[in-house]
């Protein structure tokens, strides 16, 4: 088994770990692993839900599934956060942990508030394991459709959560930093939580230096400071915030190369946080993916569709 892989079994309480490592092994499209109180353990394989059997094999009877308790839930978490990447508590209070390998463990439970922000989550009762997965060369289709002129454009990679955002953006990371397409360029991967390189296991090429556990707004202004990129890469663009600190890597001249949820380029168009993105006309590509099949659509900065099949 692949060691990624490994990070994710060697996390579970012991009597699941060879079940759920010969699933993990079997069963090589596996998405989501959740993990909910009393109720069966569910696997997300290419898009569809099954539950997972003690004897190792998938059904779709609820019923026949490994039932979780919420000991198993803690033990999990104990595990996780022995394991984490960064500070335990400050990620259980973004409502989610980040472990070697990329995989993002979200959580859910009661939620503890202070001035209006969530302090800590107690009581969890639900997790949702996502694996991180490379997939050399799911760019490769792509690629020659966002340069212009040997550059980069600025990019910008459209999907709902789960979609394959990070995935794309991280083989299309690799292919710059390694040349493929063009002549090789440094890229800064801002790596908030450890999904995009995922601890060093997973490939980004030989030209790619990878800053972790850092905002965007603090880390996009260290990276420009101290490693003189030509692009800057990051993943879910979500406030403010966050846009504000990507319009200044773009006026100190570096490409920008990011992710943000969404459903299509009509959200793009309507949603007021990115009203100076659409009058500055920042962003050159959008490259949009859609439904289970994760079908690819490129836009240019003036949302007309390009054809690259």
């Amino acid at each position: 088994m692949e060691e990624r892989l490994q990070q994710i079994v060697k996390i579970f309480p012991k009597n699941l770990q060879m079940t759920i490592g010969n699933a993990l092994k079997r069963y090589h499209a596996t998405e989501e692993i959740r993990l909910r109180k009393d109720k069966p353990l569910a696997f997300n394989i290419a898009g569809k839900e099954w539950f997972l059997r003690w004897d190792g094999e998938m059904t779709e009877q609820k019923e026949n599934g490994i039932l979780i308790t919420e000991h198993e839930i803690n033990e999990l978490l104990a595990a996780a956060g022995r394991y984490s990447v960064y500070a335990f508590h400050e990620e259980v209070r973004r409502g989610f942990l980040t472990i070697n390998g990329g995989h993002r463990i979200g959580l859910c439970g009661r939620a503890v508030e202070e001035n209006g922000q969530i302090k800590t989550l107690h009581h969890i009762s639900g997790c949702n394991i996502r694996i991180a997965r490379e997939q050399k060369g799911c760019a490769d289709g792509i690629m020659p459709y966002l340069f212009e002129k040997g550059r980069l454009c600025h990019t910008m990679i459209i999907s709902p959560p789960g979609g394959g955002k990070t995935t794309l953006l991280r083989d299309i990371v690799r292919q710059i930093s390694d040349g493929t397409t063009a002549v090789p360029q440094t890229v800064s991967v801002l790596d908030e939580r450890g999904e995009i390189g995922g601890g060093g296991m997973l490939e980004l090429g030989i030209h790619s230096d990878i800053l972790e556990g850092c905002s965007k707004k603090e880390g996009i202004m260290l990276l420009l400071r101290s490693m003189r990129p030509q692009v800057i890469a990051m993943d879910e663009l979500a406030d403010s915030a966050d846009f504000s600190a990507v319009w200044q890597a773009c006026h100190a001249g570096v490409t920008i190369l990011c992710t943000v949820h969404g459903t299509d380029q009509v959200q793009w168009q309507i949603d007021p946080k990115w009203e100076s993105f659409r009058t500055g006309h920042l962003f050159q590509r959008f490259i949009v993916l859609e439904g289970k099949q994760r079908a690819v659509k490129l836009y240019d900065g003036q949302l007309q569709k390009i054809d690259f099949n």
